[in-house]
This record gives structure tokens, C-alpha cells and sequence, in this order.
């Protein structure tokens, strides 16, 4: 009995000697993240800094002094508000929680910590960050300095469209969400102006909701709504005084007027052409902005709620950099090389004709192109 007690004595002393494993630092990188983020603030390398912040230095600064004072984003013990920001954005290019986690040196959980504590930040600047239109405001540049637009889109003060961001929704919710091109998505409607900054977004509808229903709850939420201004928007949405739509069943899209057959032959196809240049401008930003924010195309496991918050917030980072950028933005030299054909101008001369008076008004407008243009056509041959 003595030697089994004494031997079960020994074993109680030396057995934690071979259970205890001393704790292996999961982050020990010589390259912290605060010696990441002071390397990429310091770098001369304005490539290297555009690659990860998406954005110019100014405009980074700019950026972190809204968020800063408006956003109330503050400094912690271990994680400086830039290195915040600069967490978040590397987020939306798409680097999952563990990359990020590896990537700046910092728990998931903290990294976690950082994204919502931006969001929220974020949020504070919504009436900064979009653009909204004022009746104060003049006719724009890119309507009144172009004769194939004005005086015909003179009352335009933007444009409209529906675009599908994908979800990630619990199995037995997905139904709704699943879109009529078959993949899980949020109906996101987004409201641009022409200088090709968001103006207004509304996030959260099922994939599988039609555009106009859409429009029709942003219309109770906030949408920009002018008295006797409208926007452009496609045939997925009903006309009305707020929303001038092409002309059904007739040639639209750009691309349609391609080759050796780029003239229109009526009124129709020229309303419509004119109309699809313009509304370019949406599809443009909303390219634009899922290239510079690659999580709209591939976006994470997020809860439904969260991931609208995030898509509000790239398109609010794609309106600071679009007003503040003084650099070529290769995001756009990308899309508009991809979309070349569709951006092709119409070539021909035109005079220009008064606005169509409000009655009979997108026949009116329709047929004022179409006699100006005709009578172009007919001084140059």
C-alpha cells in the first residue's frame, strides 16, 4: 500500500509538468499592425497606398477626420482610428476575418470589433457623405454642356436603377432572396447624380422583389424627390412625373446602335439612345464601385442587416473618393474598357429645341429630338 500511495503521489506532482503546454502567441509577426499601417502611411509609393486604401492619401485623411469628429471614431489602447479604417476597407476588398486577423496582427474578434465600430462611424456621416440633389441646384454640367441632352433632360437630375448584391441568408429563408437568375441577393436600388456620386441608396429587399416595388418603399424612406424634376430609370419601372422610362419594344441599349447601322430611324430609337447615354451614368458607378469594393460581388458571412450596412458604406466611400480624387482612378479606366462599345457617341449634329411643354410630356420630348436631328441631318447633306 505504501509503494502504490507514493507512487500516486509522484504521478499528482509531475503529471501537470507534461499536461501544461505554455500558450503559443497566435499573431507574432515582426510586422505588427501598427507598423503596417505607419509603413503605408509614410510609403512614397502612391500605387502601393491606392492598392490598399482604395483611395489617395488626402483623400484617406479626409476620410479619417470626418469619421473622426462627425463619426466620433476614436483611438483604443491598441488600435489607432487609422488603423481602424485602414482594417475596414481591407475588409471590403474582400479579405475574409482570419486573413485580416493574419494581415494586421490583431485577434478576430478585435478585428470584428474594428468593422462595426467603423460602421458605426460611418453612419454618423450619411448626410456627408451622400450627395443629395436641392431644388437650388443649377442644371448640371454634363446635361446643359451637351447639346444631345438639353434642353430635353434639362428637369433630370439623375439616375435609377436596381442592383443585386449577393446575400449570404440562413437555408430556410432563402426562398425570397433567390433572384430570377437564380443566386441568393439583396435588391438594392441606388439613386446617382451625374457628376457619378450616389445620392441615395436603399438596401435590405429580397432578391426576388421587382424594381418597382422597390422604388416604391424608397419613395416612403427618403429617395431625393423634386418638385417637377425627374429621374432616369429603365423599362423595369413605371413612368411618372419623378421617372421618365425608355419607350418600350424598341432599340435601347447602346450597344444596339453598333456597327454600320448607328443612326436611329425615329423618334423612339433617338429618345431612347439619348436616354440609355445617360442613364450609363448608374451602371457606370455601380461597376466602378464593386471593382473598387470587391465584397459587393463576393460578400461575407455576415447577418442580412449588416451586409446592407456595408454595401451603404462602400458606396459612401466611392462618393469621397469621387469628390476628392485628383489622380487617373484606374477602377474606372477598367470599366470603361470593358463597356467601350457602350459608350460610344452618337455621331451626328443638332440643333436645339425648347423643353416639351409637361403635356403629352416623354411623346413631346421624343419628337423635339427627332426634329432637331432631322433637321442636322438634312444641313449636312
Amino acid at each position: 500500500m505504501f509503494l502504490q500511495d507514493l507512487i500516486l503521489s509522484v504521478i499528482a506532482i509531475i503529471s501537470p509538468l507534461f499536461l501544461f503546454n505554455e500558450a503559443v502567441p497566435q499573431h507574432d509577426s515582426i510586422l505588427t499592425g501598427e507598423l503596417y499601417y505607419n509603413e503605408l502611411i509614410s510609403t512614397l509609393n502612391e500605387a502601393r497606398f491606392l492598392n490598399a486604401a482604395r483611395m489617395d492619401k488626402p483623400t484617406f485623411f479626409r476620410l479619417l477626420s470626418y469619421l473622426k469628429t462627425t463619426g466620433m471614431l476614436k483611438d483604443s489602447l491598441s488600435i489607432c482610428a487609422g488603423q481602424k479604417v485602414m482594417i475596414f476597407i481591407h475588409a471590403l476588398v474582400g479579405h475574409s476575418n482570419r486573413e485580416s486577423a493574419e494581415r494586421w496582427q490583431h485577434s478576430g474578434s478585435s478585428i470584428s470589433t474594428v468593422i462595426h465600430e467603423v460602421v458605426e462611424a460611418m453612419y454618423e456621416c450619411t448626410d456627408i457623405f451622400f450627395i443629395r440633389p436641392s431644388p437650388l441646384d443649377p442644371v448640371p454640367a454634363e446635361i446643359i454642356n451637351n447639346y444631345r441632352f438639353y434642353p430635353y433632360f434639362e428637369q433630370c437630375i439623375g439616375a435609377i436603377d436596381g442592383t443585386h448584391i449577393p446575400a449570404v441568408i440562413p437555408l430556410n429563408l432563402q426562398g425570397p432572396f433567390r433572384n430570377r437568375k437564380g443566386f441568393i441577393s439583396q435588391n438594392v436600388l441606388a439613386a446617382v447624380n451625374f457628376d457619378l456620386t450616389f445620392s441615395y441608396a436603399l438596401v435590405g429587399w429580397e432578391g426576388s422583389a421587382h424594381d418597382s416595388t422597390v422604388l416604391d418603399d424608397a419613395r416612403l424612406k427618403g429617395l431625393p424627390l423634386l418638385n417637377n424634376k425627374f429621374y432616369l430609370a429603365d423599362a423595369g419601372y413605371a413612368l411618372s412625373r419623378n421617372v421618365l422610362t425608355p419607350f418600350r419594344g424598341v432599340r435601347y441599349h447602346l450597344k444596339e446602335f453598333g456597327g454600320g447601322n448607328l443612326r436611329p430611324h425615329n423618334k423612339y430609337e433617338l429618345f431612347n439612345l439619348r436616354h440609355s447615354t445617360k442613364r450609363n451614368a448608374v451602371e457606370r458607378i455601380l461597376g466602378v464601385t464593386k471593382n473598387r469594393f470587391p465584397l459587393l460581388r463576393n460578400i461575407r458571412s455576415y447577418n442580412i442587416s449588416f451586409e446592407g450596412q456595408l454595401i451603404m458604406c462602400c458606396f459612401m466611400l466611392h462618393n469621397i473618393v469621387q469628390l476628392n480624387h485628383l489622380y487617373e482612378d484606374d477602377f474606372y479606366a477598367d470599366y470603361d474598357r470593358a463597356h467601350e462599345d457602350e459608350m460610344r457617341p452618337l455621331q451626328a449634329e443638332e440643333n436645339v429645341l425648347n423643353y416639351a411643354a409637361l403635356n403629352n410630356w416623354k411623346e413631346q420630348i421624343a419628337q423635339d429630338m427627332w426634329n432637331d436631328y432631322i433637321r442636322a441631318i438634312g444641313r449636312h447633306e
